[in-house]
């Protein structure tokens, strides 16, 4: 994001897995694209979010694949989260056309109920590869959802 544009000012990556929080940092790090090597970019480990961010401070959240591999009641947290930082966009890719949590028991619980519970409404929708064919070619069936608050 940050090598494609110039427009944003900074990118706040943060994850619940610390595995994952460790190679995003590195990678930032890497890059040269943290803000203490002078780059736009923080990891912000999950317990440090709520000290960090402050209402009003972010205006996209994004959630690619992230989703799809948690529990309902995750999501739901997450998604409070979002919603008391008055973030005004929501981007959401799942890892496949509906929108289904990850439950411990392998139910999948749609959870769409919850974003537009939070406080969002759905502006648009479309097939992240556009192209039937190769959608079909690759088997790659991802969407993107962008919620905006209501």
């Amino acid at each position: 994001m940050l090598t494609a544009t110039d427009r944003v000012r900074r990118y706040s990556c943060v994850d619940a897995v610390a595995r994952s929080t460790y190679l995003c940092e590195y990678y930032l790090r890497f890059r040269k694209l943290l803000e203490q090597d002078g780059g736009r970019a923080a990891v912000i480990p999950l317990d440090e979010l709520a000290a960090s961010l402050t209402p009003g401070s972010v205006d996209l959240a994004v959630n690619v694949h992230g989703f799809s591999e948690m529990s309902y009641d995750a999501i739901a947290a997450w998604l409070q989260l979002v919603a008391d930082l008055k973030v005004p966009s929501l981007f959401v890719v799942p890892n496949e056309p509906h929108m289904l949590s990850r439950e411990g028991s392998r139910e999948r619980r749609e959870y769409r109920g919850l974003i537009e519970a939070a406080g969002y409404r759905l502006e648009v929708t479309e097939p992240a590869i556009r192209d039937l064919d190769v959608r079909n070619l690759f088997g790659a069936h991802d969407h993107f959802f962008l919620f905006n608050r209501a």
